[in-house]
């Protein structure tokens, strides 16, 4: 591999972390902001003289209005600002997708189905970024509103409650932060992983690389594979292996997307065979994977 090949590589690996890490600052952002706008509307609350919240079917029938507003303050202007920078770095990899097969001197053919997987996969994350995330934290914010309201529960008490839930605090994280931060970066590499799959495809390429660079935390299963080429039927059988960290989700054809699995960072580069060394193509020949091409 050649430094401009390493080059772009890395910049793809930093990618991966770079654009979720941004969408969960602007998260805690989003959370700061919702919580301010929501405390201005607990104010409708009926109180006690005692400083209570009132036991009564008006401050029950609050509830669910309160529970919009905060869905609402979620998906604010900002947050939707904070996502589509998120999903430009779909554009932006995809670029640099170009760029790695440039530099492997290959053209790649960006046909329909290519495009349209870059597509779906901006609106999966678009889908599970606001409608996921919101549904996700919603829940719990209700069920503080009810049990406040139920048990007439101290105003005070209240607040705190719900400034926990939603930023969060010293031992746990604001619910939209933790979904972000749990979620963004494998929708965000999966995505991708998607798409330079597609483009290998595209090519008609049967080879690939486990290209990347090994952290502290990468798993065995990936250190194992890193800087080595596998034909495509290779790689489907990892699926039937168990590993620390493997997506549930794994199967022969999901592999090529989910790879080392939760918050892998490491990329399957589609490698045409002329560039294969000639160890793995003899590999996958006895292994029947790999037929060469008649040579008149």
């Amino acid at each position: 591999m050649t430094r401009a090949q390493e080059a772009i590589i890395k910049d793809l690996q930093d990618g991966i972390d770079a654009f979720p890490d941004a969408l969960a600052r602007g998260t805690l952002r989003t959370q700061r902001e919702a919580f301010d706008r929501i405390v201005d509307a607990l104010s409708r609350f009926d109180i006690t003289p005692d400083g209570g919240i009132a036991t009564t079917a008006a401050n029950f029938g609050q509830i669910e209005t309160l529970v919009n507003e905060l869905k609402a303050s979620y998906l604010s202007p900002r947050y939707r600002d904070f996502l589509q920078d998120y999903l430009g770095g779909f554009d932006i990899m995809a670029e640099l997708t170009t760029k790695l097969f440039d530099a492997y001197g290959v053209t790649p053919d960006l046909n329909t189905a290519v495009n349209a997987i870059l597509a779906n996969a901006k609106v999966n994350a678009t889908r599970l970024l606001t409608q996921g995330a919101v549904e996700t934290a919603l829940p719990s914010f209700r069920e503080i509103l009810n049990n406040a309201v139920a048990r007439s529960e101290r105003f005070t008490d209240v607040i705190k409650n719900v400034r926990q839930n939603i930023e969060g605090s010293e031992d746990f994280q604001g619910r939209m932060e933790r979904y972000a931060k749990q979620n963004a970066k494998d929708i965000f590499a999966v995505g991708h992983a998607q798409y330079m799959t597609a483009v290998g495809e595209s090519l008609g390429f049967e080879f690939y690389e486990y290209a990347g660079v090994n952290t502290t935390d990468s798993r065995s299963f990936c250190t194992a594979r890193k800087g080595k080429t596998y034909h495509k039927e290779e790689i489907r059988q990892w699926a039937n292996l168990d590993w620390d960290g493997k997506n549930r989700a794994t199967t022969p054809d999901t592999i090529f997307s989910l790879r080392g699995g939760y918050n892998c960072n490491h990329l399957l580069v589609p490698i045409a065979t002329e560039l294969v060394a000639d160890d793995v193509l003899q590999r996958a020949i006895r292994k029947g994977y790999y037929t060469p091409p008649d040579e008149d």
